[in-house]
């Protein structure tokens, strides 16, 4: 399973705070952008289950609850990778 960050070009699912970033329908994220990109490495393989999430947590309005206990997963393995900017 991978989860990815992606939003609609208008903004609409994003947190309204940051909505005005989405204005163009550029925005950070915008599902098919570079924004929207898998981290270096990382490839969603046929029989992959994609699980779009909208905001910072996976568990946050997303179906990962009822994927993990339909398909018995009782064990996770968390990976990401963050960029830090100064």
């Amino acid at each position: 399973m991978q989860v990815v960050r992606e939003h609609d070009p208008s903004g609409r699912d994003v947190e309204l705070f940051r909505r005005h970033f989405y204005s163009s329908g550029k925005g950070l994220g915008v599902e098919g952008s570079k924004g929207a990109e898998l981290a270096d490495g990382l490839t969603i393989k046929d029989g992959d289950y994609k699980l779009v999430k909208t905001r910072f947590s996976a568990f946050f309005a997303t179906h990962l609850d009822s994927v993990l206990k339909t398909s018995g997963i009782k064990n996770l393995v968390i990976v990401g990778k963050h960029k830090i900017y100064i």
